[in-house]
């Protein structure tokens, strides 16, 4: 049995524990805390683990007795009693989702009766590592993770070319891919490091490879990649855009493809070398990136970001004009659509190079357009090393103006500062292809649809369970029989539940002039500002206080929720979750400041709800702005469970939207789902139960 024959297997598992409700990433979190107890004595390195917490106590367990030595080793291992520093952070704040003790029993003894001579020819580290894709190519669950093609990892380790001794960082390390991918170049370039000196060698195991992760279970499975792997280097948890990631600097070489896009509010770094302001994540990340380089002119970097990167026409052309007086942007990759699991992203490789001074490095650009003209890809079709072959052959071009392909071209600096230093270029005029997927036969279509199809009733059974829970709690036999509440739109909510003037659960609004701000500029936030369709802040605009808007007026927190009464049933509402103090919005808006009686996600949810839309638009008036007055939204009356009520109802329902965005991928079916996701909301706020 080879390694894709044991990660087919254990993969087949994941089916025995859909019916505890659990997620494939909380199936491959359970899998490593497990796995690892196995490949340590595999690998004869138990001496690292607690005597007593090793495979063998946990395999001589059954039913309930095991279920309780499980949870009791988890607690053990990740508890500072465990002297080795990365098992420790392996098991961190470990838990189990395994409700049925013969579940976790099936579980481990399964694993045991795999073939581990085997495996461990092969390499358990390759063995995990595929097991890490197998969970990319099927959870498919954005939340900001993108799972970075193994080819394309493999293209950006071998162009960019690392050397033994330099230091490398990815700093968003996701499960350590690039890290892994330029270990395993570097050995095959040196017979496994034993070219090197020891010391040299040394280098490599414990300084080379470095990274910071923020989603604590995401690193947990990095640390396990990197263990498996040999790689010893700092791989801190945490956030790259805070304080927290000012240790990565000085590196010869960046690999990375930081998240996409924000949530319903947007993030704003809080580091303080930074040398512009933006709420654009992947902005952000490009700045830590170029100025995480050495200044010796060979330090380099191949990242991963999105289109907006190269066109944002507000910060983001101060940040792109920086990055090409500090570096050499010498080469830029358009990547066609569907190599990554959101699919609606268009991404592209960026290579650039420190300069030795902060000025006029960029001479030119070369642009290799992927993605025009282009085979659908997708799980049925998935990028191969073929297609990148054009690509290569003109980036190693020993004269790149003698490329003869179309799809490359160059732009001299003076052009692309004409064009605004947008870097939005390099794409051929698009014509329709008629032949994709022409090597897939029907047979095989079909089978990757009832697959697909298969996994989404899964998952949609789970889901018919978590909807039920939702409404545990809150049983109509017994209604709120409050009959003084004159609100039109009201409708039965459960006796522990009441309506409530949405005055009573907010605070007074803050108005300020920007004027009276002890600083030159403040951050307003206007209509436009707001993304209408998924509900969350774009970017503010950075405006010198002698410039302010006359309707710069609302003073905005963390936690308010925003909504615009111009044109209420827009829907232009987000809610804020980061921290600002220059955060200040138009008066279009009312700013939701609520208190100890009311989630502000739960007020965010409702003020999305059919129930509001219906009441603002009956008291929506005027012809060129229609709008809803400030009186009238604050006669609203809202549906107020208890608060921990309204918690419960929002954790099941967020896990439940997470797991329709997994279906849309599966099925390809938005439309149904985004229905689905708009009744569950109705149930979260009691307008169906």
């Amino acid at each position: 049995m080879n390694n894709n024959e044991i990660v087919s297997k254990l993969w087949g598992l994941a089916n025995v524990l859909r019916d505890d409700g659990i997620t494939y990433q909380q199936y491959v979190t359970e899998l490593t805390y497990i796995l690892f107890l196995k490949m340590m004595k595999e690998q004869e390195t138990e001496n690292v683990i607690p005597e007593g917490y090793r495979w063998d106590n946990l395999l001589s367990k059954e039913g309930i007795e095991l279920k309780e030595f499980y949870q009791a080793l988890l607690l053990k291992l990740g508890s500072s009693e465990t002297e080795n520093e990365r098992l420790r952070a392996i098991y961190s704040s470990a838990s189990t989702s395994i409700d049925e003790p013969k579940n976790l029993e099936k579980l481990i003894k399964s694993i045991d009766e795999l073939d581990w001579y085997n495996a461990k020819e092969e390499g358990l580290g390759d063995l995990y590592e595929g097991l890490l894709e197998k969970n990319a190519s099927e959870k498919k669950s954005g939340a900001g993770q993108y799972f970075t093609p193994r080819v394309l990892i493999d293209v950006m380790v071998e162009l960019i070319d690392p050397k033994p001794g330099e230091k490398l960082n990815d700093p968003a390390a996701g499960t350590f891919g690039f890290m892994i991918a330029a270990n395993r170049y570097l050995k095959e370039k040196t017979d496994d490091y034993f070219e090197l000196t020891s010391e040299q060698a040394e280098f490599q195991k414990k300084e080379a490879f470095t990274g910071m992760e923020l989603v604590k279970d995401t690193h947990r499975l990095a640390l396990m990649n990197a263990l498996l792997h040999d790689i010893e280097g700092p791989l801190e948890q945490g956030d790259t855009l805070s304080a927290n990631g000012k240790w990565m600097k000085n590196f010869d070489v960046v690999l990375t493809n930081p998240p996409f896009g924000t949530k319903k509010g947007g993030e704003r770094a809080t580091r303080d070398d930074l040398t512009f302001e933006t709420l654009n994540k992947q902005l952000n990340f490009l700045q830590v990136i170029y100025n995480s380089l050495k200044k010796d002119g060979n330090a380099r970097a191949a990242v991963v970001l999105p289109d907006n990167v190269l066109s944002n026409d507000t910060i983001g052309s101060e940040i792109r004009r920086d990055l090409m007086n500090k570096c050499n942007l010498h080469t830029i990759l358009r990547l066609p659509k569907g190599i990554f699991y959101a699919k609606d992203v268009s991404t592209n490789i960026l290579f650039f190079e420190r300069g030795k001074s902060d000025s006029k490095n960029t001479e030119g650009v070369y642009f290799y357009d992927l993605r025009s003209n282009m085979p659908s890809f997708g799980v049925r079709t998935p990028l191969v090393k073929e297609h990148l072959k054009g690509f290569v052959n003109a980036y190693c071009a020993k004269d790149r103006s003698e490329v003869d392909d179309p799809r490359w071209t160059y732009y001299s600096r003076e052009e692309i500062s004409k064009n605004g230093d947008s870097l939005d270029l390099g794409i051929i005029e698009k014509t329709v292809n008629p032949i994709t997927n022409n090597n897939i036969s029907t047979s095989e279509l079909i089978q990757s649809t009832i697959s697909n199809l298969d996994k989404a009733i899964i998952i949609l059974k789970g889901i018919d369970e978590k909807i039920k829970r939702i409404n545990l709690f809150s049983d109509l036999t017994e209604k709120n029989k409050d009959n003084k509440v004159n609100f039109e739109f009201k409708y039965d909510i459960p006796a522990s539940w009441k309506w409530v003037k949405i005055t009573e659960v907010l605070k007074k609004m803050k108005n300020i002039d920007p004027a009276k701000l002890e600083c030159e500029n403040f951050h307003y936030i206007d209509v436009d500002a707001i993304d209408n369709k998924n509900h969350n802040l774009r970017e503010y605009k950075i405006v010198p206080v002698k410039d302010a808007p006359s309707r710069a007026k609302r003073v905005i927190d963390k936690n308010d929720v925003l909504i615009s009464l111009v044109r209420p049933y827009l829907k232009n509402i987000a809610l804020i979750d980061f921290e600002d103090g220059k955060l200040i919005g138009s008066t279009a808006f009312y700013v939701c400041k609520c208190n100890e009686l009311i989630s502000p996600e739960y007020l965010y949810y409702y003020l999305l709800s059919n129930t509001c839309t219906a009441y603002l638009k009956k008291y929506t008036k005027g012809d060129n702005s229609p709008s809803a007055r400030t009186s009238d939204f604050e006669k609203l009356y809202v549906p107020l469970p208890p608060i921990s009520e309204q918690l419960r109802r929002i954790k099941e329902a967020n896990d439940i939207f997470k797991q329709i965005d997994e279906i849309i991928e599966l099925t390809n079916n938005e439309e149904i789902m985004n229905e689905l996701k708009k009744s569950i909301l109705a149930k979260v706020l009691g307008e169906e139960l």
